[in-house]
């Protein structure tokens, strides 16, 4: 996967490696210092395996990244096709809810399409 940036716009562009407990996951990750030294983290997913394990993987990636930047930006193609968006809260533990519930942290917004 590739993350391309035109340098002009950032101070700095640097690889934010995974832990080796994240490897599993297909996400590549950068970290872009601003003019105003403001740091975001920008994260491309591609095709998350489509089972319940990668949800709980993917709900640690946002836990170790949470921790580290206030600034994230995450997209790609999630591969779990069944969501139910319009469900804000599941007790079925479907990989699907997993995987929705790491969304639902009041301190993100998501957009789907």
């Amino acid at each position: 996967m590739l993350i391309a940036l035109k340098t002009g716009v950032f101070k700095t562009i640097s690889e934010v490696p995974l832990p080796i407990s994240l490897h599993d996951l297909e996400i590549v990750s950068a970290e872009i210092v601003t003019a105003t030294n403001k740091k975001i983290l920008l994260c491309l997913c591609y095709h998350l395996q489509s089972d319940a394990n990668c949800a709980i993987l993917f709900k640690a990636f946002l836990d170790f990244t949470c921790d580290i930047f206030e600034n994230i930006v995450i997209w790609g193609n999630f591969n779990f096709a069944k969501i139910p968006w319009d469900v804000p809260y599941c007790a079925l533990c479907t990989k699907e809810m997993l995987f929705v519930d790491a969304l639902n942290d009041p301190l993100f917004n998501t957009t789907k399409s």
